[in-house]
């Protein structure tokens, strides 16, 4: 997290993203069908400036085309999402921190402290109880107010809040596979 930094303007939100997936979608399916057909491929290239959402919309357009991931592809997502929101909880304390902003209870901010200060290794991934600490750390008031007055400032990635509102959904061991 780079807290020091200034906010990265926002490029794509994830709901543009998926709004451009699902027109691709129909239109590749359109035509992919036809091409299937004659027995050819049809290739994509997606092109634009970092973080605009072109990974983001190639997963998307794989996971919803091709029936899903294969499981390594679905454990170094599952990675990436543990460590953004390791990252972004991280960020978000240490803001508080600076701001002399506390947790709403001892015993929460007791806990922080089991908190890993980074998520090392691709197949190193975040514990149940660690997730249920993200958890319970977002919805503390404390913490909501931080992100919601200084998300600019903090660095954040723009998916931080949807990532972090949608926590349950990384416990899932089958992140985007196709056993999903």
């Amino acid at each position: 997290c780079a807290c020091s930094k200034e906010a990265k303007p926002a490029h794509a939100s994830l709901s543009g993203v998926q709004s451009t997936a699902q027109a691709l979608l129909r239109e590749k399916r359109t035509v992919h069908a036809g091409h299937r057909r004659k027995g050819k491929i049809l290739k994509v290239l997606v092109t634009g400036t970092e973080q605009t959402g072109k990974s983001t919309l190639c997963r998307y357009m794989k996971i919803s085309l091709a029936g899903g991931l294969e499981a390594e592809e679905s454990a170094v997502l599952r990675h990436h999402l543990h460590a953004n929101l390791l990252d972004s909880i991280l960020c978000i304390l240490a803001a508080m921190k600076g701001l002399d902003m506390s947790v709403a209870s001892d015993t929460l901010a007791e806990r922080c402290k089991d908190l890993p200060p980074v998520l090392l290794g691709t197949d190193s991934e975040l514990d149940g109880d660690t997730l249920a600490l993200i958890e319970e750390l977002w919805r503390d008031g404390a913490v909501q107010r931080c992100y919601h007055n200084k998300s600019r400032q903090l660095g954040l990635s723009d998916g931080a809040g949807y990532l972090l509102d949608n926590i349950e959904r990384s416990r899932s061991e089958s992140v985007g596979s196709k056993s999903s």
